[in-house]
């Protein structure tokens, strides 16, 4: 991680923040044997064991190994992300259609918006004139 964020430290001359470093607490360690998953292994924290299996990489907590290689963490988080921009628009699409319902509701019940403003400003305007009159008295 230093060797990534190296050359930004000696650029700027400013360490990473700590919520970067805290969230890259665990380094990737190298393995012995290589392939093609770049022989890179991270031991994972309770957050990215919940990543693991909510991106369903793992059935259960209890499946998930010491060591999870760095491919497998990066294929959870990206179906993770996936999977929250799809849940994020549905509701806010959801949100949309629910006030669209209640408003043609209001609309039907003649409950609208402008015949609420010109109750309120006629009531602003009678408090108004009975505080002057008051006033006048005095």
């Amino acid at each position: 991680m230093a060797a990534m964020f190296g050359s930004l430290t000696r650029l700027t001359g400013r360490t990473l923040p700590s919520t970067v470093r805290q969230f890259c607490s665990t380094r990737p360690v190298l393995s012995q044997g290589g392939g093609h998953d770049l022989g890179m292994y991270i031991k994972p924290n309770g957050f990215q064991k919940f990543i693991l299996v909510f991106g369903k990489i793992y059935k259960k907590k209890a499946d998930i190994p010491d060591r999870v290689s760095f491919l497998q963490m990066k294929k959870a988080f990206d179906v993770v992300r996936g999977r929250s921009l799809v849940i994020m628009v549905v509701s806010a699409f959801a949100g949309a259609y629910l006030m669209i319902l209640s408003g043609r509701k209001l609309r039907d019940s003649g409950d609208t918006l402008i015949l609420r403003g010109t109750a309120q400003e006629q009531a602003w305007r009678e408090q108004g004139i009975r505080e002057r009159e008051e006033e006048a008295k005095k």
